[in-house]
């Protein structure tokens, strides 16, 4: 496994978390009626993709480690 393992697993719950968050308060709340809205639905969306990659990553590394 590779050294940055911990670190992916730390980094990939949290960025899901808020990004699934930050996305649902933008569309669900705001309804996207303004420029922060849609900041807010990027930020959100942005995190998902970086948090899914960290997951994805640490998944790599668990099946190639077996």
């Amino acid at each position: 496994m590779s050294d940055n393992f911990i670190m992916h697993i730390i980094l990939c719950i949290p960025l899901i978390l808020f990004g699934t968050w930050s996305t649902r308060k933008a569309v669900n709340k705001y309804k996207l009626k303004s420029y922060y809205d849609f900041q807010m639905l990027g930020a959100g969306l942005g995190s998902i993709i970086i948090g899914v990659y960290f997951l994805y990553s640490v998944i790599s590394d668990i099946i190639t480690a077996l």
